[in-house]
């Protein structure tokens, strides 16, 4: 696997992903989730700091999405989705892990961190093997899941600067 900015070749495999009912649970893609969108996507990438398409080194094949959405007060915030084709295959947990080394490389980040539902127990494993634990937590965090919120934890891990 690795790790691209998408660009418009991406539109197809994005739209198709996104008509995935987990994918719309957990996130805050449209619904529906129209070619249209993706490429609104890849132009902006809905406000996060840094984006990239995880591709199959082999095929050359969308996998998933994983960003850094934000940084506040040296706390990397990381999100990432996974198509349905490539679940099950540690896509999100190498994904995550690659984020994490990428802002040890930013200036004054310490910490990265995952909000994850406490519906969602595959993102709380994929946080767990990611080196992730469970973190202080700010009062009444929430996260989609489906047509409201609810209750989150946050999932923190230390940062190490490169060598």
């Amino acid at each position: 696997m690795f790790l691209r900015h998408p660009d418009i070749s991406d539109a197809d495999w994005i739209t198709e992903a996104c008509q995935d009912p987990e994918i719309q649970r957990w996130t805050i893609v449209p619904v529906p989730y129209r070619r249209i969108d993706a490429e609104i996507f890849i132009a902006s990438w809905a406000g996060s700091l840094l984006v990239y398409a995880v591709v199959d080194t082999d095929t050359s094949n969308g996998l998933a999405m994983a960003s850094i959405h934000r940084i506040i007060d040296g706390d990397a915030q990381i999100g990432y989705w996974v198509a349905p084709w490539a679940r099950r295959r540690g896509v999100a947990t190498w994904a995550t892990r690659e984020l994490v080394n990428m802002a040890a490389a930013i200036d004054g980040v310490v910490s990265a961190s995952l909000d994850i539902s406490i519906h969602n127990t595959a993102s709380q494993g994929v946080a767990q093997r990611a080196g992730f634990v469970p973190g202080p937590t700010p009062d009444g965090l929430t996260v989609p899941d489906g047509d409201g919120e609810s209750a989150a934890t946050r999932f923190v891990r230390l940062v190490a600067p490169p060598v």
